[in-house]
């Protein structure tokens, strides 16, 4: 979550002569993990999902029980779990795991106002699903995260459908790389993450005005956020589709690398996602907002090393407002061979009142100065960027890249191409060449 000033242009060099940086705007508090569901056991669900014998070797599949559709389910033993479950309480998930066993959800159906997976230290492989997030009704409040994990062992979430609900949140990581633990997350179909309050009414709190009107009634959400998930060596964010669209979703920064480290020679690997859309909550008055589309080296660590090692490769980004792709802190960390567009204008060519940046390569917390670890050594190389600001009389200004942070600390900048002005059509062109893309290699994405 960044709050830039509106940067200067910067002209893409390998090492770019620019103006002193403005002053970053301070930053809000990060919003605290929702509390963990309470301790709940619902009618038919409790001993018919539990599977015996799962610690065995092989994972068996949990019987469904057709008295636990369409309510919540809490699951205290490993194995695999297909059916439609579904939470009416914010506070309570629609999915709570309470087993440190192997569990699969597999071809589901869940919905709820709150978060709809949850649980700590899990191993937890989410596949086939179906996602639906609701309006919780209560003032205030808004919708949770598809899933939301504590320190887990080991998550794959692969070829899921969610429409309307926040993403894939992780906070900590306690898995044993040596045994293959690790984070994956894989060509699922995110739809219009959503951190709107609610009105308690069936609606959504309006903007205040101005500006800054959309953050007083709003909550961040990210399609993929890895909070204070350190040393990883096995990290994949791979061939997801997100697509917010405007007015309807209220994303801050889409995937979100917050104190977050993989480790030299195998870094996080942010790969071949499209990302399209980071809005305000009214994109075309509101001429301020701190989303975006790939942010790496957010925050600040207690120590050095704990940011860093992530590597952005080939991946898309399209209409996100504030940035394209950002590295603003950490060490050793790569963007490469990316496409970054932004036309400056909303679906419906209504000009938005806030467009920013493409790439960034920044000491935004200035924390650099505090020596080896902290800033440094970060590769920003091979990107194409088209990315604009359109002004109130309609002129179009190409704003690439912002590289204060290039030339300090062993950082590169090189061979990166401003593609000059970007459009609509642009726009739409590059998903129809990463859905070429994901045909040409044979992916399926998302749920049948």
């Amino acid at each position: 979550m960044l709050r830039y000033a509106l940067l200067p242009l910067v002209l893409i060099s390998c090492a770019p002569r620019v103006a002193s940086a403005p002053e970053p705007r301070t930053s809000a508090p990060r919003a605290a993990a929702p509390a963990s569901a309470p301790s709940v056991t619902p009618s038919g669900a409790g001993k018919d999902a539990r599977v015996r014998g799962a610690s065995s070797g092989a994972v068996p599949r949990a019987p469904t029980s057709r008295a636990s559709e369409g309510k919540p389910l809490v699951i205290t033993r490993g194995g695999r779990y297909t059916g439609v479950y579904e939470s009416r309480n914010p506070d309570v998930a629609a999915v709570t795991i309470r087993t440190s066993e192997p569990v699969t959800l597999e071809d589901c159906s869940l919905r709820g106002n709150g978060h709809l997976i949850t649980g700590t230290r899990v191993r937890l492989t989410v596949r086939r699903c179906h996602a639906q997030g609701l309006n919780p009704n209560v003032k205030g409040r808004a919708k949770g995260d598809f899933v939301h994990l504590t320190q887990p062992l080991d998550l794959r979430v692969e070829n899921n459908d969610t429409q309307g609900v926040g993403g894939v949140t992780v906070r900590g990581f306690a898995g044993q790389s040596a045994r293959g633990d690790g984070l994956r997350i894989l060509r699922n179909r995110l739809r219009d993450i959503d951190g709107r309050r609610s009105d308690g009414q069936g609606g959504y709190l309006k903007s205040t005005g101005g500006d800054r009107g959309g953050e007083a009634v709003r909550e961040v959400r990210n399609a993929v956020l890895f909070d204070h998930v350190q040393n990883i060596s096995t990290a994949e964010i791979g061939w997801n589709e997100i697509v917010n669209r405007p007015w309807v979703s209220l994303v801050e920064d889409n995937i979100n690398m917050y104190v977050t480290s993989g480790v030299a020679g195998a870094p996080i690997l942010i790969h071949d996602n499209y990302v399209q859309g980071a809005y305000q909550l009214r994109p075309e008055a509101e001429a301020w907002f701190s989303g975006g589309g790939i942010l790496v080296g957010d925050g600040v660590g207690s120590r050095a090393g704990e940011n860093g090692w992530v590597r952005v490769v080939g991946n898309v980004v399209v209409s996100t407002t504030n940035y394209g792709v950002s590295v603003v802190g950490g060490v050793g960390s790569e963007v490469v061979g990316n496409r970054v567009v932004n036309s400056g204008r909303l679906p419906d060519g209504r000009v938005a009142a806030y467009a920013n940046v493409g790439l960034v390569l920044w000491d935004y917390y200035k924390v650099g100065g505090r020596g080896v670890g902290w800033f440094g050594g970060n590769v920003v190389r091979g990107n194409v960027v088209a990315f604009s600001r359109v002004g109130r009389d309609g002129g179009v200004v190409s704003v690439p890249m912002f590289g204060h942070g290039c030339a300090v600390g062993g950082n590169r900048c090189e061979d990166n191409r401003d593609a000059g002005p970007a459009t609509l059509a642009m726009e739409r062109r590059e998903h129809e060449m990463w859905l070429s893309r994901v045909r040409a290699v044979g992916i399926k994405l998302g749920a049948p």
